[in-house]
């Protein structure tokens, strides 16, 4: 591996002039492939109902509108099916309000309530517009807010349903005509986004409730209609879609960030597909269906879910026993990994590591056999499997499997929390935002119970004993403000808190060690952009002074797969 030659000065606090940009972390995520839908369709609706995603209507193999309503079980991955609606739909639209199931934006503007405890469908109060050809879905305050598509007066109509009231009301209209279109709510305000009344257009605009107005954003970077779009850790995720007129079928991947009003871009979807809805449950994002031809109703059954990354996190472990924390490097194209021996924040040498098998995540580095190497805890995400690489500095030796998580669960850390010299497993639930220790003796597990439930946008990026009280403590960092804090523990349970230094933009807090061996853990900052490191040297919560770290070479990184 080449590295080139980067000093590393000492700035202090002049690091937070020197070091602001105009950039963001990169959070990314990893698609799979779950058990298929029991038939294809394409230009469908979608919603997430008691845990289980609602696959309602759209089109089939034939060009023939159906009722079908298929649902799937994430728990389980297996489907089943509902009462189907009572009318036959395509290009229709979804929303789950009030714990209950809707139906709309097709026929004559009908609405249906899904009850599933009766599994039966009911009328409601129909739209003033059909608003067929896709719509733009949201809820807020538990009412339904739906704008544009086909059959209103000029495709800029909004209109909200209350489900108490079973009333729609018109509200102020979008700036830009739309249909194919798609949305989310973040913060209380609607977004919308590409679509078509003609070409398909880039346009972003929001809607403020408050106000009864619209008001222009960024557009997206990629024109593009007939594709899916969902809110997750308060950004605006959008998937695949189409451009009819140009006969071109899209994979493209882009997430809107109202914090900065930028956009950025990720690896395309597997499949490019378009008439795609998309539903969420904690971080995963189900994109079930879709058509495969651009301009063509040519429906499949694949049932993808993406993930989003809960945080973007580093290893770092003492490989060399020199008493000095080093980096493990990825390079996610050939899930290559290499160790990088520090002393302090220099850079003395590196090696190859072993190359990470195909659908796993290294997601913690720790001693787990006490041979006095650390080793690599994996995790594989579509089977929730957990495996040991047993290490001899650089190289495996060895390797056992782990336990098996609960589905909805993930691997963010590891670290020895009741003292008996074996690293534990920190889990986490996006969807409840709960986490749980699990004690290990090595890769068998002995006992678990609950950790602390994290606020809303905050993550475990590291474990460490920050107020050196012989006991391992919660680094957190919040993505949306760049916020960190530790959350002080005994055992599982949180006993205080407190503030640490904010994060420059640009840079991400990505795990902690103790550097400068004072005895006291350090945070690691990230730059994904420049892959430039630093170092901040801290005294418990009290950034204390900083120094840059080595320069990764390009195709490599501390984070990701």
């Amino acid at each position: 591996m080449v590295r080139q030659n980067f000093p590393a000065p000492i700035f202090g606090l002049l690091f937070w002039l020197i070091f602001v940009s105009t950039g963001r972390t990169q959070n990314g995520g990893t698609w799979q492939t779950r058990a298929p839908m029991p038939v294809s369709r394409q230009e469908l609706a979608t919603g997430v109902l008691n845990g289980k995603v609602y696959v309602v209507g759209g089109y089939d193999a034939d060009a023939h509108s159906t009722a079908t309503v298929q649902v799937y079980n994430p728990t389980t991955d297996t489907w089943t099916l509902a009462q189907a609606l009572p009318i036959a739909v395509n290009h229709n639209a979804a929303a789950v309000a009030g714990g209950k199931l809707y139906s709309f934006g097709a026929g004559v503007g009908e609405t249906f309530v899904y009850d599933p405890n009766s599994n039966s469908w009911a009328a409601r109060a129909s739209s003033h517009y059909v608003h067929r050809g896709t719509a733009a879905v949201g809820v807020i305050n538990n009412r339904i807010y739906v704008t544009g598509g086909e059959g209103t007066p000029s495709q800029r109509e909004l209109e909200v349903y209350d489900p108490v009231a079973n009333t729609w009301t018109v509200k102020a209209p979008m700036s830009v005509p739309r249909n194919h279109t798609a949305g989310g709510v973040i913060n209380g305000k609607f977004y919308v986004v590409g679509g078509r009344a003609g070409p398909s257009t880039d346009a972003l605009e929001v809607y403020n409730p408050q106000t009864n107005t619209w008001s222009t954003l960024a557009p997206m970077p990629t024109a593009r209609s007939g594709f899916a779009a969902a809110v997750v850790n308060n950004e605006l995720w959008v998937f695949g879609g189409e451009d009819p007129q140009t006969l071109v079928l899209r994979a493209e991947v882009e997430v809107y960030s109202p914090a900065t009003n930028s956009w950025r871009r990720l690896p395309n979807m597997p499949s490019p597909r378009h008439g795609i809805w998309a539903s969420v449950i904690g971080n995963k994002i189900y994109i079930p269906g879709g058509g495969t031809t651009p301009a063509l109703i040519n429906p499949t059954n694949t049932n993808q879910i993406f993930t989003v990354s809960v945080a973007e996190r580093a290893a770092l472990a003492d490989f060399n026993n020199d008493g000095h924390p080093d980096y493990v490097l990825r390079k996610p194209s050939t899930h290559q990994t290499a160790i990088w021996y520090l002393n302090n924040n220099i850079y003395q040498g590196g090696a190859l590591g072993p190359s990470i098998t195909v659908g796993w995540a290294l997601d913690g580095v720790a001693d787990f056999n006490r041979d006095v190497h650390p080793d690599y805890a994996l995790f594989n995400p579509t089977t929730d499997r957990t495996a040991i690489w047993y290490m001899s500095g650089p190289t495996r030796i060895a390797s056992a499997y782990g336990p098996t998580l609960p589905g909805g669960w993930d691997l963010v850390a590891t670290a020895d929390f009741n003292g008996n010299g074996y690293p534990d497993y920190v889990l986490y639930n996006a969807s409840t935002r709960q986490t749980a220790i699990w004690y290990l003796n090595n890769n068998v597990f002995v006992s678990g119970g609950f950790g602390p439930t994290l606020p809303v946008n905050w993550n475990v990026v590291g474990v460490a004993d920050f107020n050196r009280d012989g006991h391992r403590d919660y680094l957190l960092f919040n993505s949306s403000n760049h916020q960190t804090a530790i959350w002080y523990l005994s055992g599982r349970t949180l006993v205080g808190g407190a503030y640490g230094p904010i994060i420059p933009s640009g840079w991400a807090l990505v795990a902690t060690a103790d550097f400068n061996s004072d005895g006291r853990p350090d945070y690691l900052l990230y730059n994904p952009a420049t892959r430039q490191t630093a170092i901040w040297y801290l005294n418990n919560n009290v950034y204390v002074s900083s120094a840059f770290g080595p320069t990764l070479p390009a195709a490599w990184s501390l984070v990701g797969q």
